[in-house]
């Protein structure tokens, strides 16, 4: 009885130990991606020459690729 109470915990403890890394690794990658798209997002406003105005404005490109932008964190968020 006693081992096999033994055994349990171990399982247990295990199994634990095994999803605090999944959610670790996860929570690096999902980190990853996220600095990836900010720096695609910067590369291609650089790439086609949009700059945000004088007065905080951006022209109709830069609003679209705003709205991609935005898109692509709201399903990053939504991703376990």
């Amino acid at each position: 009885m006693r081992l096999m109470e033994e055994f349990k915990e171990k399982v247990v403890t295990g199994f634990c130990n095994f999803v605090a890394d999944v959610k670790h690794g996860a929570d690096e990658l999902k980190a990853t991606i996220k600095e990836f798209a900010g720096k695609a997002y910067d590369g291609y406003l650089k790439f086609e020459g949009i700059e945000k105005s004088t007065k905080g404005k951006l022209d109709d490109r830069a609003k679209r690729a705003d709205a991609i932008k935005r898109r692509a964190e709201k399903m990053q968020a939504s991703t376990p």
